[in-house]
């Protein structure tokens, strides 16, 4: 099916049955690097913490300028051992949403754009931060998930913040691109098609709830989705606009009747 840029439910209709379609076939793949990625910030968790308990805890709880370094190295940390992971799922999307196989090949050899993607990724989580703190939170859902720190503008700005860096991951995976091009470029695509990634935010957001409501079940069919679908808005954006065919009809001119086909 193809996306249509002049009629929004066509590109939401093309773009949802095409990234369904694929996610057959590419669960295991994607389920594999989720676990490993799960795995990694466990162990970067532990050594985070260690590093709280040394620097704040231990003595008198220590200086402000140690917390705020204690922090930061979390951040640091986690950002360090997850790019590689999420570079992974963004090559394995960017495959799939190709209608390619996902090889060990493939995701290995985005590896090595290890540097830039941790740039992208570190600028966009200064930017979720500060959104965090520009924008007060607005609660939602039970209770209990209230308490626990779930609310609409955290999934809302946590979506938006991953979008954009997804889609700077994208370009810096499919055209080697610098850091600076590649952030660049991810604005352009949200200024360009504004509607459709709200509503691809928006279900990032809706996917987020089902996963925490599921216990992470949801997310071997909503990871891969959400992947290839973002690959596929990547992909698409720089495609010629299309119009959805017309039945041909008939156009008159003085002197000259001839017959037209528009879908032509």
């Amino acid at each position: 099916m193809e996306p249509y840029r002049n009629n929004l439910g066509a590109q939401v209709s093309s773009l949802w049955e095409d990234a369904w379609d694929r996610v057959p076939g590419s669960k295991r793949i994607f389920l594999a690097i989720v676990l490993l990625s799960i795995l990694a910030g466990f162990v970067a968790g532990l050594v985070s913490s260690g590093v709280h308990e040394i620097l704040v805890v231990d003595g008198n709880g220590g200086s402000p300028l140690a917390a705020l370094f204690s922090e930061t190295f979390a951040i640091v940390l986690a950002a360090v051992v997850g790019v590689p992971f999420v570079t992974a799922l963004v090559a394995a999307g960017l495959e799939r949403a190709r209608g390619n196989p996902i090889t060990v090949s493939i995701i290995m050899q985005n590896q090595g754009l290890w540097l830039k993607a941790l740039v992208a990724v570190l600028a966009f989580r200064l930017l979720e931060f500060l959104l965090v703190l520009a924008v007060p939170p607005i609660s939602l859902g039970p209770l209990f998930l209230q308490d626990s720190g779930f609310s609409l503008s955290f999934l809302l700005l946590g979506g938006v913040a991953q979008t954009l860096s997804q889609l700077a991951l994208l370009n810096i995976v499919d055209s080697n691109a610098s850091p600076v091009e590649a952030i660049r470029a991810s604005f352009q695509l949200v200024i360009d098609r504004p509607l459709l990634v709200i509503i691809y935010v928006i279900a990032v957001a809706v996917s987020s709830l089902l996963i925490g409501l599921t216990f992470g079940i949801a997310a071997i069919w909503f990871i891969p989705f959400l992947q290839i679908c973002l690959a596929l808005i990547y992909l698409r954006h720089d495609e010629p606009a299309q119009e959805p065919p017309e039945s041909s009809a008939t156009v008159e001119e003085p002197g000259i009747d001839w017959q037209v086909d528009r879908g032509t």
